[in-house]
């Protein structure tokens, strides 16, 4: 709970304000709920955070977003993922009663392409891009680059290796990237200064 945040937040300045680094604190939760709620939580402090959840691509909110936009470019009647990118691109503007108004223009027929245009994104001959250069137009247009950077280029990495590997389309990448999503995480030099997250199940060789 809040109470909870806050006091974990606390601790770590007061830690800090002692003379120990980021780098030297880790905390134990009961599982990778917790662990995801707190990471968000210090991080939107300014603390720096490590944890093996938290750098899953996967629970990226960019990240997760384009591929959103990639399902439904794959399947232009999945209104879930329309749904899912108007909201992404309403929330970081805040505009909760427009994207009430867009949404339900989505139930009403109009495609994603078509309400994206009211809010100024155009997009152009996608049709003839490759997985890697639609993905690039996509992130430029939808701007999901800030504050994201190092999740979306890993995220391109991604791509990358599986256009070397396989070298086939969108549908075979959604497949492929379903399978490999729960594996591709952030990678982080181990001396970096960071609050460390683990799960109790995770950190029992501490014992």
């Amino acid at each position: 709970n809040d109470k909870n945040l806050t006091h974990t937040e606390k601790y770590i300045l007061e830690a800090i304000k002692n003379g120990y680094s980021f780098g030297e604190i880790c905390i134990l939760c009961r599982g990778n709920k917790h662990g995801i709620e707190i990471a968000k939580y210090l991080t939107g402090k300014g603390i720096p955070v490590v944890s093996s959840e938290s750098l899953l691509l996967m629970n990226n909110s960019a990240v997760n977003v384009l591929v959103q936009f990639l399902e439904y470019f794959k399947n232009r009647s999945n209104i879930i993922c329309a749904a899912a990118v108007i909201n992404y691109l309403c929330k970081d503007k805040r505009l909760i009663i427009e994207e009430q108004r867009l949404i339900s223009s989505l139930t009403k027929g109009k495609t994603l392409f078509e309400v994206l245009s009211e809010l100024g994104i155009e997009f152009k001959n996608l049709d003839s891009l490759n997985i890697f250069d639609l993905c690039t137009e996509s992130i430029n247009k939808l701007k999901l680059i800030h504050g994201n950077e190092n999740y979306i280029r890993f995220f391109m990495d991604e791509v990358h290796e599986f256009m070397v590997q396989q070298n086939s389309g969108l549908m075979e990448f959604l497949e492929w990237w379903e399978h490999r999503k729960s594996h591709a995480s952030l990678i982080i030099p181990e001396e970096t200064d960071a609050v460390k997250i683990m799960t109790v199940h995770k950190s029992k060789g501490l014992e």
